[in-house]
């Protein structure tokens, strides 16, 4: 069978829809694990519930592979690194400090004792170091609307670093720079742990500790765009399969949670290399009715505005916790982040994805028009029809 050999240059510029579906995905995981009620729910739900937090893991190798792949089509370009950075910022700053001003402005109407402790923590974040002081206070953040952004300040932190390593390495240098990077963050877990067993946020979010997920996303882009892959339909849907699987088994031998020691040492690694293959999957079978399903338009609508839900979430639920309280309204949340019942859980999730639709027509959408105004000499391929995974991955003759 023929396949339309595309140039190597363009291979795999322009939309990929299905990687909006994963992006659905990985943050109705992070709602669950942070909203999903704990009270009479049964033994299978809970432990879905408790394993939300991949979906960070998800984003991680999500963002590797879309960021480095910008990077890598870029890398000849003579404002390189003046255009990259100018995108991202317009992409993630103006929702990241709208949220962060709007929640000190909730917690000042309201009065909050620890308004003045809130600040000094707010400033870390504002500068994106937000999780080296939580590793050193050893607590997450006191102020719960920065709640998840330690995951932000990691992406950020590496692609500080490392549109410089793609621009002067050579390819076959910065692929085996990855593969250490993947290689050495188990045994780097591992040896922080026997270190400080106390401090759980070590390993969680702090950038050294959590570069699996994005080497490996970054391992992707860099492979596919290295030379045409000639791998078959059945060994990717395998080793996906049997990855994913072994995903869960090291989830129910470990801990369903993300602070127990076995998934703080090698646990993220597996579900890196897990979301790794699922990608590699996705996009072996591009375009294909196997992947039909990531394609559906609420997947694809929720992808789209998944940076909002992400950064909202915590946000909206203070702003509830705070209105129920003042006017003497039995609240619908429980402790420090979970619904009552799953009735209440479905309900913060629609006001969560309002909020963040708003956020995505009146805020993100018009900033992001302004990328390619602003960017000079940055090229942008299109395609009526985008490639297939067929095309992009000639099955072995």
């Amino acid at each position: 069978m023929r396949h339309t050999k595309l140039p190597q240059e363009i291979r795999f510029r322009g939309h990929i829809a299905e990687l909006d579906g994963l992006r659905a995905l990985a943050v109705m995981l992070v709602l669950l694990v942070h909203f999903g009620p704990h009270a009479s729910i049964g033994s299978l739900l809970w432990k879905i519930e408790s394993i939300g937090w991949i979906g960070v893991d998800l984003f991680f190798v999500l963002s590797g592979f879309l960021i480095t792949g910008i990077l890598l089509d870029t890398r000849e370009e003579k404002l390189y690194y003046k255009n990259f950075y100018l995108r991202r910022a317009l992409r993630v700053f103006p929702l990241y400090y709208v949220v962060i001003v709007l929640g000190l402005a909730i917690q000042i109407a309201w009065h909050d004792e620890s308004i003045i402790h809130n600040l000094y923590e707010t400033s870390w974040f504002v500068v994106y170091l937000g999780n080296i002081h939580a590793v050193f206070k050893n607590h997450p953040p006191l102020a719960t609307f920065l709640g998840p952004f330690w995951s932000l300040q990691i992406e950020e932190q590496f692609y500080l670093v490392f549109p410089f390593l793609v621009r002067n390495l050579r390819q076959k240098a910065l692929f085996w720079m990855l593969v250490c990077v993947v290689v050495l963050s188990g045994p780097l877990r591992w040896g922080l742990y026997l270190l400080s067993p106390h401090r759980e946020l070590l390993q969680y979010t702090t950038l050294p500790c959590r570069m699996d997920g994005l080497a490996l996303g970054a391992l992707l882009a860099l492979r596919v765009r290295m030379s045409q892959w000639r791998i078959r339909p059945a060994t990717v849907t395998l080793g996906a399969a049997g990855l994913l699987s072994g995903l869960f088994i090291y989830l129910s031998w470990g801990g369903y949670v993300w602070s127990s020691p076995r998934i703080r040492t090698f646990g993220y690694s597996i579900a890196a290399l897990a979301f790794a293959s699922a990608l590699l999957w996705v996009l072996r079978f591009r375009g294909g009715w196997q992947t039909g399903w990531l394609r559906i338009a609420p997947l694809q609508y929720l992808g789209k505005i998944s940076y909002g839900i992400y950064l909202l979430q915590a946000l909206i639920f203070m702003l509830i916790r705070k209105i129920s309280t003042h006017f003497g309204i039995k609240s619908f949340v429980e402790g420090d982040w979970h619904s009552t019942t799953w009735t209440h859980f479905l309900l913060l999730v629609v006001i969560i994805v309002l909020s963040a639709s708003l956020s995505w027509c009146f805020l993100e959408r018009p900033i992001s028009k302004l990328k390619d105004r602003l960017s000079f000499g940055y090229r942008v391929t299109r395609w009526d029809k985008p490639p297939s995974g067929h095309e992009l991955f000639p099955t072995a003759e």
